[in-house]
Order: C-alpha cells, then sequence, then structure tokens
C-alpha cells in the first residue's frame, strides 16, 4: 500500500475540481473579464489555488451541503484567503487588485468543490447534482455582474459526466483498500467522545494449529508491516469520515516502541492526525518522556490510559488526558472533580484498555 495515500489523493481531487472548474467558467463569467484572456492563463492560476486549497480548505466545509448557496457562503472566505496566498507566492498582485475576477475565481472553486461533496461515494447522492446545480446557478444569475450559461445543455451534460467518471473512478480507489481477511476493528470506548480503539486483524488458515512459539515469532517478525497495513487502513477510514456529513470519530492507536519518521509523514496530513490519539499507560510517561515530547512538538495528541486504583498516580500532572476504568470513575467521584480542575480530563471506559503495541495485532482463522 502507498505511505502516501493522503497525498495521492488530494493530488487526484486538486486535478479533477480543475476539470470542473475548466467546464463552470464556460457556464460561470464576467461580462469582461480582465484578468485571463483564454483558457490557458485560466487553467494556470486556477491550478494555482486549487494546489493550496485542496491542502488547506478541501476537508473543512462538508456540513452544510443540503443547501449550495450556503456551502459556497460559508467556504467563500476561506478560498479568498487561498487567492491571496497565491498571489504572494506567485507575485500576482494584479489578481488581488481585480476584486471581481477573485470573486469569479472563489465561485468556480467553491462550485466545483460543492458538486464533488455532494455526490461523494461515502454518503452523497449523484442523483442531486442537477438539482444543486440549477439552484446554484439560479441564486448566482441574481449577481448584477456574472454572466450565467445555465441553458448551455451541452457544458452541463459534460460537466455530470465529467462528475459520473470520477465517481467511479474515486470507488475503484477506495477498493483498492477492501480485504475482509486483513483488516482493522474498532472497539467503541467512549461514546461521549466517540473514541475508538483500533487493533490489526489478519487472516492465518489454521494459525491455531500451529505451534504458540512459532506463531509469536511469525507476529514479532512482520509486526511492522502489520502495523503499517493498519495505519494505512486507517487513513483510508478517515478519509471517508472526512467526506461524511457528520463528525469524525478519533482512533487510538497504542505508540510504538520506536516512533519512525516514516510513520510519522504517514499520520502528519491535517485530515488524519487531527483524529488520532497515541495511547500509552500512563504508568509509561516519564519513560517516554522524549517521544512523548517529539510527538506533540510535531502536533501530534498522546492520551494516557491507568489500570489502577491509586489517585495519587495522578499528582503533579497537567493538561493531561487519561481513559480510567469505569469501577475507578464511580468509586472516585469527588476525587475526580478536584483532578478535573487542575486540568486533567478523566475520560470514563466501559471496556479493558490495553496498550501494548503488540495488542494492535489480532489474528481470525477460517
Amino acid at each position: 500500500m502507498n505511505s502516501d495515500i493522503v497525498v495521492s489523493y488530494k493530488n487526484r481531487k486538486k486535478r479533477l475540481l480543475l476539470d470542473y472548474c475548466k467546464i463552470l467558467e464556460q457556464i460561470i463569467s464576467l461580462e469582461k473579464n480582465m484578468l485571463w484572456k483564454n483558457s490557458k492563463e485560466f487553467t494556470n492560476i486556477c491550478r494555482g489555488i486549487l494546489d493550496i486549497f485542496v491542502d488547506k480548505n478541501y476537508f473543512d466545509n462538508n456540513y452544510d451541503r443540503e443547501n449550495p448557496i450556503e456551502y459556497l457562503n460559508a467556504c467563500s472566505n476561506g478560498i479568498l484567503t487561498n487567492i491571496v496566498e497565491y498571489c504572494h507566492s506567485n507575485d500576482k498582485q494584479s489578481l488581488a487588485n481585480n476584486k471581481s475576477e477573485a470573486f469569479l475565481l472563489s465561485v468556480l472553486i467553491g462550485s466545483a468543490s460543492y458538486l464533488d461533496v455532494v455526490a461523494n461515494i461515502v454518503d452523497g447522492d449523484s442523483g442531486l447534482i442537477k438539482p444543486k446545480l440549477d439552484t446554484l446557478l439560479s441564486h448566482l444569475s441574481k449577481t448584477n455582474f456574472l454572466v450565467i450559461n445555465a441553458n448551455d445543455r451541452v457544458l452541463i451534460s459534460r460537466l455530470y459526466e465529467k462528475i459520473k467518471k470520477n465517481i467511479a473512478d474515486e470507488k475503484r480507489f477506495f477498493e483498492m483498500f477492501d480485504d475482509l481477511d486483513n483488516r482493522n476493528s474498532y472497539q467503541l470506548i467512549n461514546n461521549q467522545f466517540d473514541y475508538y480503539l483500533v487493533k490489526f486483524v489478519y487472516k492465518v488458515p489454521n494459525v491455531d494449529k500451529y505451534d504458540k512459539e512459532l506463531v509469536q515469532k511469525y507476529n514479532t517478525l512482520y509486526k511492522d508491516k502489520f502495523l503499517n497495513i493498519s495505519y494505512d487502513l486507517l487513513i483510508i477510514l478517515l478519509l471517508k469520515e472526512n467526506l461524511l456529513n457528520k463528525k469524525v470519530n478519533t482512533y487510538l492507536i497504542p505508540l510504538p516502541n520506536v516512533v519512525s519518521n516514516k510513520l510519522l509523514k504517514r499520520l502528519k496530513e491535517p485530515a488524519i492526525n487531527s483524529y488520532i490519539r497515541f495511547l500509552t499507560p500512563l504508568e509509561t510517561k516519564e519513560q517516554k518522556k522524549s517521544t512523548i515530547e517529539k510527538l506533540e512538538c510535531l502536533g501530534f495528541k498522546v492520551i494516557y490510559y491507568y489500570n489502577g486504583n491509586d489517585t495519587k498516580v495522578f499528582e503533579g500532572l497537567e493538561k493531561t488526558e487519561v481513559l480510567c476504568k469505569a469501577a475507578f470513575c464511580d468509586s472516585n467521584k469527588d476525587i475526580i472533580e478536584t483532578i478535573k480542575n487542575k486540568g486533567i480530563n478523566i475520560i470514563r471506559t466501559d471496556v479493558g484498555v490495553e496498550t501494548s503495541e503488540d495488542t494492535i495485532l489480532g489474528k481470525r482463522e477460517d
């Protein structure tokens, strides 16, 4: 599997949104465009802005998809900020000065993004493309300086067919990672925060018939490969959840004994690292201090698990998130309130949590 899954996915989004924008630019235009004279000039400008938009803002605004007008309004400021950044990076001050053209670009990019989101393969509906586009064009036609070519059925059909093709391509992209024999399982451990513990399940037929020491050796030998596959599958899940019209869950993965730069690069994308926590026992906080500090400096979050009953372990802690057993929480309610006042967030879990790196590995057979 590709260790740069998110990068590949975003690059694909940049290409297809540019395709949508090139068609939309023939449907939505200005009476007199002072910035680009032909499709090549428009493509170069639009591509540069999309590079920034997709990297920084593509996943930010999937909650307003029911109404294309609200979606455009919600994302317009972000896109205009992307345009300003593009101008500064490419010495394109003329674009920043041409407010009508900048507004048109924000409309085109916002519209392309909306059509892509509303028809996404996770919970979208391609049947909504035409009516939503009609609503959008009708709204934009009320502006006093945009020219809307809403009656060009050839262009509308071309756009619709391009979107349908990309839906099929994206479906194939995600299907590459479907493998019921090798998968992650996700155990809900707290429904208030939507925290899930990740465990990788691989399939080796009749594995229990083999010598236990041999199986353990097999696990150890291939542990890194198993973990890499597990992380890739988690990345794919989070890409899908970022497309959903709902809150994204948070996933807990055991803190590896060795945190490689390759692993961190894989998980560094904001659409990924915002929704993962490295999980480790509270007792290892000092032992793994340097690793934890490295992760936190890079923007990753670490969450602890305490499986004991001694409240004294929380003395001296601050701004820490700790999972604790339900029995511990029930028997120490008053003390927990005091602990929380010190900035320590105690999170109740009704299921047992193991935090060894090895516990992410599981097995099943035919």
